[in-house]
C-alpha cells in the first residue's frame, strides 16, 4: 500500500509548483573532440528550493569523433614501443543518448520577482544511457596525419547515477542560464588493451561532464 505521506506529497505537488521551465543546452565530457551534443531540459520548481528536472541528451556526431587526440597519441606511442606481434588497442567510448531524472536543491534562494538573481545548487538522480564502444588501433592506411583507425565494438545500455553542482542566473524570473558540473557513475567492464589479454572484471566509472542550458519559464 502507498504510504499516506507519499500520496499527500504527490497530490500537493501541482499546488506547490511555481511553473514549468523548459530549455535547450549542450553537454561536454571534456574531451578535445568538442561538445558531445545537444540536450533538452524540463524543470518543475516545487517548494523550499527543491525542483524536479528531466533531461534528454543525444549525440548526432558519427564514430569519427569518438577518438580524441589523446587516444591517437597513446596508440602511436604504443605502436612504436611495443614488440612485434603485439597489437595495442586503446578503448574508446561515447554516449549516443542519455535520459536522466534529477532532484535539484538551490538552498532555498530562488526568487521569482527579482530582476536579476541566481546562485548555486546541488542535484542528484538516476538515468540510463546508450553507450557506443570501440577501439583505436594503429593502421598504416588510416586517413589523417596520425595513422589511427576506429574499430567498432559492442554497444550497451548503462544504468547511471548522477551527482552534480551548478550555478544559475535568472533574468526577471522568466529566462535563465544554468551551468552544471556532473559526475555520472556507472558500472562498466574493465578496459581491454589487447585481443590477447581479455578482461572480465568491472568497476565503477566516473564520467565528468559540463552542461550549459538556456531555460524559459512558461
Amino acid at each position: 500500500m502507498l504510504d499516506p505521506m507519499i500520496l499527500l506529497a504527490l497530490l500537493a505537488a501541482p499546488v506547490m509548483a511555481e511553473g514549468l521551465e523548459v530549455g535547450l543546452g549542450l553537454r561536454d565530457s571534456m574531451s578535445d573532440a568538442g561538445p558531445d551534443g545537444p540536450r533538452v531540459v524540463a524543470r518543475m520548481p516545487l517548494a523550499a528550493g527543491v525542483s524536479v528536472e528531466a533531461n534528454l541528451f543525444y549525440r548526432p556526431w558519427g564514430e569519427e569523433k569518438d577518438v580524441s587526440g589523446l587516444d591517437q597519441t597513446l596508440v602511436y606511442i604504443a605502436h612504436g614501443s611495443s614488440g612485434e606481434g603485439y597489437e595495442f588497442r586503446q578503448p574508446v567510448s561515447a554516449d549516443v543518448w542519455e535520459a536522466v531524472v534529477l532532484a535539484d536543491w538551490d538552498f532555498g534562494g530562488r526568487s521569482f520577482t527579482a530582476d536579476v538573481h541566481g546562485g548555486p545548487h546541488l542535484c542528484a538522480g538516476l538515468g540510463a544511457r546508450g553507450q557506443r564502444r570501440g577501439f583505436a588501433i594503429y593502421d598504416d592506411e588510416a586517413a589523417g596525419e596520425v595513422p589511427v583507425a576506429y574499430v567498432p565494438d559492442e554497444s550497451s545500455v548503462l544504468p547511471t547515477g548522477v551527482l552534480g553542482i551548478g550555478m544559475d542566473l535568472w533574468f526577471g524570473g522568466v529566462a535563465g542560464v544554468r551551468l552544471g558540473f556532473l559526475h555520472r557513475l556507472s558500472v562498466q567492464g574493465d578496459p581491454q588493451y589487447s585481443s590477447d589479454e581479455p578482461s572480465e572484471g568491472s568497476s565503477v566509472v566516473n564520467d565528468r561532464t559540463w552542461t550549459l542550458d538556456v531555460l524559459v519559464r512558461l
